[in-house]
């Protein structure tokens, strides 16, 4: 009888793997896509979730010494405006991130901890966004339907990116082998 090498397995497992692991991942985006598309979601979590960006954000630049006044999910600076729609308020990021932290095969206490403080990174990037956004409407309107479509979603895409590599990579330390008999 020959004994195969763990490595001839490994590849097809580790493949399998991966193929459940997206797997996962597109099941979780679905549910939140189809509860997306609901107006319970639109009036108990994504509109909320917009009036929080915009006060944050007047808040920000506020506490920065820019002008910013509004009210609900208006900012205003200058005789500049802008509404935090239900598109632009980050939750789609954030429900991306939160899916490709939850569905990977690791302890639920990280995958808890990276989707807290994933989706917290996500809303303070996703204000400074909206800030930088009105900052530029203010000082060059022009430049703001460019800035907005293609930079800043830009960098928001690879924030989400990076921060879901950053933990991926930012593992707990391994499992300290046991000595024999513990």
């Amino acid at each position: 009888m020959t004994r195969r090498s763990p490595d001839v397995d490994s590849a097809p497992r580790a493949r399998r793997a991966v193929i459940l692991y997206l797997v996962a991942v597109v099941a979780i985006l679905g549910a939140w896509y189809a509860f997306s598309t609901t107006g319970v979601y639109r009036r108990a979590v994504s509109q909320p979730f917009s009036t929080l960006v915009a006060a944050l954000t007047r808040a920000g630049m506020r506490g920065v010494g820019l002008a910013a006044s509004g009210s609900g999910r208006i900012i205003s600076s200058g005789g500049f405006a802008v509404e935090v729609r239900d598109v632009c308020n980050g939750l789609d990021v954030i429900a991306l991130f939160s899916a490709a932290v939850l569905a990977f095969p690791t302890r639920w206490r990280r995958r808890l901890r990276g989707f807290a403080v994933g989706a917290l990174a996500l809303l303070a990037l996703n204000v400074v966004r909206v800030a930088v956004l009105v900052v530029v409407g203010r000082h060059d309107p022009g430049a703001f339907e460019k800035t907005h479509y293609v930079y800043a979603q830009v960098v928001v895409v690879l924030a989400t990116a990076i921060l879901w590599l950053a933990w991926l990579m930012s593992d707990e330390r391994p499992p300290t082998p046991r000595a024999a008999g513990d």
